[in-house]
């Protein structure tokens, strides 16, 4: 990227600065300088938080490993000693036509934790390159993005990519990532290849998962593959051919398209028919936006029995609540199928519901 800018400096002096570089992948800065006479001036380049090891002002994030490198500052091709002054490497000396400037920043991959008060991302990193954000997506790993582990130690090499997504630089590396098999029974560990690209390319190459954020500790991914092996099934709201296979069925009820809710107003309702397992308790999950509240009353029922009354109230903080309704056992010992049902009561409404899943009950020695 070339660019060129005309400055007037407080003594009436013009300098022409003329800047090449591929930066934010190559932490390779060059200037030529061109002022209209010889004269005594400073430059001041701008030395990034990033590398030196702080990747905001605060303390709300941190590198979990260190950098190696140090910030190097040439002029007319020989190394030069510089002061920073408030985030600045300032260059104090006599300058000349053609008198050229190259800074260079280790574009070093780091891991990242946030500060342990963000409780939502406690045991997790991120990975930046540089300034940049990375985050994996489904189209360029083999596994689901939720699936990996990623540690300090983890290492990413980089490369460009101009193909892709208009010229990027990729990360790939190789990390642990969770396998269940025989139904959740028997969950381990397996290495394997990880690719991330940068945050802002995301979400060009269709629907599919995306993180950002990776365990550090791999039992909290074995934890999760406890939970998903609970489920008997879900369905994913708003997606028509999920609707479709619960075999929906409502009166005055909306949705937001897929992957976002289902309401019904004024007395309407919604069901999905949904596999249970009928040797152990169930209970069924619904999904909640914090911030729905107002006139939501409703009730929800499994096979036209009522069991739970449930009122949304609005929360000052924007997250997703997950309510737990136990089922009845008779209402599922030795079935296959049930239907629930989620009922608005007159004049109001039911929901938004954001997800639906019917689980077993974890028994006392799992928790």
């Amino acid at each position: 990227m070339d660019s060129r800018a005309e400055i007037l400096l407080g003594s009436k002096q013009k300098v022409t600065v003329s800047q090449k570089t591929d930066y934010p992948w190559d932490g390779s800065v060059k200037m030529v300088l061109n002022p209209d006479s010889e004269g005594a001036f400073d430059v001041r380049l701008r030395i990034p938080g990033w590398v030196e090891n702080r990747p905001v002002p605060s303390g709300l994030y941190t590198y979990a490993d260190s950098s190696k490198n140090q910030v190097k500052i040439f002029i007319n091709g020989k190394e030069t000693d510089y002061r920073v002054i408030k985030g600045y490497a300032v260059l104090s000396r006599e300058w000349k036509q053609g008198d050229t400037v190259e800074l260079t920043l280790p574009m070093e991959v780091h891991t990242v934790a946030a500060n342990p008060q963000v409780k939502a991302d406690v045991s997790q990193l991120s990975v930046e390159r540089g300034p940049i954000v990375y985050c994996a997506e489904f189209a360029d790993n083999p596994n689901s993005v939720f699936s990996y582990a990623v540690q300090p130690e983890t290492r990413f090499e980089s490369s460009f990519n101009p193909s892709l997504l208009g010229g990027v630089e990729v990360l790939k590396g190789v990390a642990r990532h969770v396998v269940a098999d025989k139904n959740f029974e028997n969950i381990r560990f397996e290495s394997d290849s990880l690719t991330l690209i940068p945050y802002y390319a995301r979400s060009h190459r269709g629907n599919g998962e995306m993180t950002v954020w990776f365990p550090s500790d791999e039992g909290i991914l074995t934890e999760q593959m406890k939970e998903l092996g609970r489920v008997t099934d879900k369905v994913f709201v708003g997606n028509e051919s999920s609707e479709l296979e619960h075999r929906l069925m409502g009166k005055n009820t909306n949705t937001g398209g897929p992957g976002t809710w289902r309401d019904a107003t004024d007395g309407g309702w919604f069901s999905y028919v949904m596999k249970v397992d009928g040797t152990v308790p169930m209970e069924l999950v619904l999904t909640y936006l914090s911030t729905d509240g107002g006139n939501r009353e409703f009730e929800i029922l499994v096979d036209d029995k009522k069991i739970a009354e449930q009122r949304l109230r609005a929360e000052t903080f924007t997250a997703w609540i997950d309510k737990v309704y136990p089922i009845p056992s008779e209402l599922t010992e030795g079935r296959e199928k049930v239907t629930v049902r989620v009922q608005a009561l007159p004049g109001k409404i039911a929901g938004g519901v954001f997800g639906c899943r019917v689980q077993k009950q974890k028994r006392e020695v799992d928790k």
